[in-house]
């Protein structure tokens, strides 16, 4: 009797199983947007601005990369400096050749077939990062030598006085940046109202430059590990946090999509609204070698 009730309810499973039907979707296209992904810094490197267009959702082969644009950094005073063309869509200048101050305001500029866009952002200051400590974790379960046991780094610093700064955590594993995680803080905290102004930043920030175990491996013996912290603005803190929201956005208690902001503006042209964003930052680095013998103690 047992035997017929479990059959009689795996018949309607089966079948569900067996009625597997391959549904087209029909999508409206929408005319290609400009896409801008322009992070400038003080750091003595090449900065760059990507340019790319938007492609249609199953799309997942065509070069998007725009290679015929002008693209400007304009100061305060006037001057303007010119990125130069390098490859796939990048467009870039080293920093040797900027003048970044806090306090100053840059002007983004690009045209591009009959389309002028701009946008423009302040240098803010940001706080110093004054070192890095790292300690052997059990994350999951045993003892500090068990072998399930993590390397676990953080960064320690002090949100500057004065209620708003906001900052953007940036980590390094041997050079390979890891982007697995968008880690902010708002002062010391992660959101505004949190009461976390000048006081040493938060375990979630400073936990945020750890990598993930799954793109990248998690530390080990003798890794270099290097943070950089940058100043962004609270429109930035914004842009990041929806970002993410829809990133990470999904499963029982999904919420509606919203349209993500940008602060690329078009001032003439008839081509389609631009997306994406620009901002300069002012970073601080640090960089540590995880050498065993200098371990704190477990944070946990």
């Amino acid at each position: 009797m047992k035997r017929k009730t479990i059959l009689l309810y795996l018949l309607p499973v089966l079948a569900l199983i067996a009625c597997e039907d391959v549904v087209d979707i029909d999508l409206d296209e929408g005319p290609p947007q400009l896409v801008v992904d322009a992070w400038l810094t003080d750091i003595d490197t090449t900065q760059s601005v990507r340019l790319s267009l938007t492609s249609s959702y199953f799309d997942n082969e065509s070069d998007t990369s725009i290679d015929d644009a002008s693209v400007s950094l304009k100061y305060e005073s006037g001057e303007t400096v010119e990125l130069v063309y390098t490859d796939s869509g990048v467009y870039s200048v080293h920093q040797d050749s900027l003048e970044f101050a806090v306090g100053q305001v840059y002007t983004l500029n690009i045209e591009w077939q009959g389309n002028v866009y701009e946008s423009v952002s302040e240098m803010l200051r940001v706080a110093t990062v004054d070192s890095i400590t790292y300690s052997k974790e059990n994350l999951i379960f045993g003892g500090d030598d068990d072998p399930d046991s993590l390397w676990v780094a953080q960064f320690w610093g002090n949100d500057l006085p004065g209620v708003g700064d906001c900052y953007w955590p940036r980590s390094y594993k041997n050079d390979t940046l890891l982007d697995n995680n968008i880690t902010l803080a708002y002062d010391a905290g992660t959101a505004p109202g949190a009461r976390t102004d000048d006081v040493p930043f938060i375990l979630p920030v400073r936990f945020g430059i750890n990598p993930d175990g799954e793109r990248y491996e998690f530390y080990q013996e003798w890794d270099t590990i290097r943070v950089d912290l940058y100043s962004i603005s609270q429109d930035a803190f914004d842009f990041w946090n929806i970002l993410r929201g829809q990133l990470n956005n999904g499963g029982l208690f999904a919420t509606p999509p919203v349209n993500i902001p940008t602060n690329i503006q078009k001032v003439s042209g008839d081509g389609p609204d631009p997306l994406g964003w620009f901002s300069v930052s002012s970073v601080s680095s640090i960089t540590r070698v995880l050498d065993p013998a200098q371990a704190s103690e477990s944070i946990f």
